[in-house]
């Protein structure tokens, strides 16, 4: 029996363009609709019973676990607003959105998220798997409800699906584009804020791996910033003579750059960092940022969310879903205005 996702696939459409298509909902042009119908009708396509019970007006409620929108300078509000964009699709699907937000410095802070969020009756979640210990506890309290990462992987940990870039081709990415960039640095640095996140210490890791095998003769120092606010743990890096490279894992790296102003000469740094945060952007466009590694905030919120729809209404199987490593130089900033 053929599935929406192969009417689709043939079609050459979105899954929710053959949804609003077979179940008559929404607007859609009337050439698709005569494909759309062709194929299904060809294929013998028969409506997956849960969909027949969306139809009869049965709510779904899909939660969301997420850090506060506040924090980390916007990363995480990028990543609701992709979720929005998914909400806004699904809305005449009867599928609700819940949130729920934590304070991610502190693990009991996002246990009672959890607690909060799994008061209401949640069909499947996202969680960005954030808190090692606390968050294999989440999954174990909830085990028949499904869960989709997004931001980073878990270790040990096996969610329904996992929107996340791949960490250590993130770091090997940086270190071949700071080797571009400067292939005769006197040192080298990475910077953490957060020593607990899998997908960045797994980023400094690989980058200092990489980096080694190809100059063996410069030891990359790493450093962990204890605090967002507090990067007087960087003082050392003012103390270096000559060229240096600094990678950051995340999208704070504005905020190391804002420090580094104090130097005699900035121009002798190379600093690579995360995201396209408006500060980001403003400081790559100056040319005080030498290359962003974009990871997709916007789309990982949407497709987490859409997935949820598919796993539920389809019975989509479980897999893993890599977001790409997109790099970032002053040449090729996007227009668009969101972190893409």
């Amino acid at each position: 029996m053929v599935t929406l996702k192969e009417i689709a696939d043939k079609a050459g459409v979105s899954i929710g363009t053959v949804d609003r298509v077979l179940h008559n909902r929404g607007r859609v042009s009337k050439e698709n609709i005569e494909l759309i119908l062709r194929i299904a009708r060809e294929n013998g396509y028969v409506p997956n019973q849960v969909a027949r019970r969306l139809q009869k007006n049965r709510q779904y409620a899909f939660g969301v676990l997420l850090p506060a929108l506040e924090s980390e300078f916007g990363y995480w509000q990028q990543i609701k607003e992709g979720i929005e964009d998914a909400r806004r699709e699904l809305n005449s699907l009867d599928v609700d959105i819940i949130y729920s937000f934590y304070d991610r410095r502190n693990p009991d802070d996002f246990l009672s998220a959890a607690d909060r969020l799994f008061s209401n009756e949640i069909s499947a979640y996202i969680m960005a798997p954030l808190m090692g210990g606390a968050t294999e506890s989440v999954m174990d309290s909830h085990r028949a409800v499904p869960v989709v990462f997004i931001d980073s992987s878990l270790p040990g940990t096996m969610p329904f699906c996992d929107f996340s870039q791949d960490p250590i081709q993130a770091g090997v990415t940086a270190a071949r584009v700071m080797d571009l960039f400067s292939p005769s640095l006197d040192s080298v640095f990475t910077i953490q804020t957060f020593r607990s996140a899998y997908n960045g210490r797994m980023r400094a890791e690989s980058f200092c791996r990489h980096y080694d095998s190809m100059h063996g003769d410069i030891a990359v120092k790493s450093i962990n910033i204890a605090a967002e606010d507090d990067f007087s743990s960087i003082s050392e890096i003012l103390r270096q003579d000559g060229r240096v490279g600094i990678f950051v894992v995340n999208d704070g790296v504005h905020k190391i750059v804002d420090w580094l102003s104090a130097a005699d000469d900035i121009s002798r740094f190379t600093i690579i960092g995360f995201d396209l945060s408006p500060e980001n952007r403003s400081l790559l466009e100056s040319g005080r940022i030498s290359a962003i590694i974009g990871q997709r905030p916007r789309s990982q919120g949407y497709e987490a969310a859409m997935f949820l729809y598919r796993k539920i209404v389809l019975g989509q199987d479980r897999h893993i879903v890599h977001i790409p490593v997109d790099i970032y130089i002053r040449e090729n900033i996007p227009e668009d205005k969101s972190w893409v």
